[in-house]
């Protein structure tokens, strides 16, 4: 039995998702396999490719992967058998990266890739706040001759 971590990276397109799994394949000594997953509800059955042009995959055994596939499936039902007999997942891995729509109802980790913020916009903003201020009116309300 092969045990390996299960790792859904969804989020808008153009958000980065793939600039992630590169930097993670990257950083990593361990043998993962990247598949890129498209959900079509036209289709009766899943289906592998491995296509050499295809962008992503590109990308994914570039950075490092040692497998990649394109995985395309109908979302109506449990795909968890013809998800693990698929040809990329019969090689020996320690990890699988799936980007996009998964296949899966489990896995081990989901990451979710925001988009960067608008022009002139930023995601974290520092604010500072005085403590004292903040704790003042506690203070007021404590017993008189106990201070805590």
């Amino acid at each position: 039995m092969i045990e390996r971590a299960l790792i859904h990276v969804a989020g808008p397109a153009r958000s980065g998702k793939t600039a992630f799994i590169e930097a993670m394949l990257t950083g990593s000594d361990a043998l993962v396999i990247a598949a890129r997953c498209v959900r079509d509800d036209t289709l009766r059955q899943f289906r592998e490719t491995t296509p050499g042009s295809h962008p992503e995959l590109r990308r994914y055994r570039e950075a490092g992967a040692i497998g990649a596939a394109l995985l395309t499936f109908p979302g109506d039902a449990d795909l968890s058998d013809s998800f693990f007999t698929t040809d990329v997942m019969m090689d020996y891995s320690k990890a699988v990266v799936l980007e996009g729509d998964s296949p899966l109802r489990f896995v081990d980790l989901r990451v979710f890739v925001a988009p960067p913020p608008a022009e002139g916009h930023q995601l974290f903003v520092r604010c500072t706040h005085e403590r004292g201020r903040e704790h003042r009116p506690c203070a007021a309300t404590a017993p008189a001759g106990r201070h805590g």
